[in-house]
């Protein structure tokens, strides 16, 4: 049902990315240096190893929040500067799974269409990006790559939840509050799996409706955006849930049933 289905999907993409945040960005290789007496004693010298490839989760590790996020088109261009003259790759993900070169959006799952990428300018003529966690890059300013500000990212969204940690409990000690404030009263909501409908942004927080159809067996409106049905529920729960703080997002995003 809707609810084993999600729980499945957030397990996939949400909670078991959290196990390699650490892996987003390449490591350096550090290789000690050959003497002079080495050389003259040795005729081979040590082979430099490369880089490692980042692994990309669904949800990556950033070095900045930006002013939101750029959806690329399933085929498109990313250029390292911003006249986008120096072209750095171009991708049709409907042909290959995998970029031709290590590549990290915030929010990745290319099978899917989504590559997500931090924006942290926007012109009438590009938009510069986050890659592989601090790496800048530039996409052209076309109507096919879609920016979106965190508010219309995060109200357009299908719901929303807290993160989990690896055990399975509330990550960043998130509770739901009366109020955009740590200080707050917290408010409980019932048993089981959560999903909140987002209805209004006020800076780090962000106010939201428990959804009430979200643990029933056969729940009404499957597969729609909670706002097409979260009026339905009798006397909701609300109250404000902190969505980022610094560089860190403190929920998980429904880009999808």
């Amino acid at each position: 049902m809707k609810a084993a289905f999600r729980m499945m999907i957030l397990c996939l993409f949400f909670s078991c990315s959290q196990q390699e945040k650490n892996s987003v960005s390449p490591q350096a290789v550090s290789i000690n240096d050959v003497t002079e007496d080495k050389a003259a004693t040795k005729n081979t010298a040590k082979e430099v190893e490369k880089p490692a490839t980042p692994v990309c989760n669904y949800d990556n590790d950033v070095s900045d929040l930006g002013l939101g996020l750029v959806q690329a088109p399933t085929t498109f261009e990313l250029f390292n500067d911003s006249l986008l003259t120096n072209l750095f790759l171009q991708w049709d993900m409907h042909s290959s799974d995998t970029p031709p070169k290590p590549l990290c959006s915030k929010y990745y799952m290319p099978e899917y269409g989504i590559m997500h990428f931090i924006c942290l300018q926007k012109t009438s003529t590009y938009f510069k990006v986050l890659v592989n966690f601090n790496e800048v890059k530039y996409f052209p300013a076309t109507t096919e790559y879609q920016f979106q500000t965190w508010e219309n990212y995060i109200l357009s969204s299908y719901g929303i939840r807290r993160t989990t940690s690896e055990d399975g409990s509330i990550a960043y000690h998130q509770s739901l509050r009366s109020s955009p404030s740590e200080s707050a009263k917290s408010i409980e909501i019932p048993e089981g799996l959560e999903n909140f409908c987002p209805r209004e942004i006020k800076g780090d927080w962000v106010k939201v409706t428990y959804d009430c159809f979200y643990n029933v067996e056969e729940p009404m409106n499957e597969g729609e955006p909670c706002h097409n049905y979260i009026n339905k529920c009798k006397n909701p729960t609300s109250g404000w849930l902190r969505w980022r703080q610094k560089n860190k997002i403190l929920i998980d995003i429904f880009l999808m049933p």
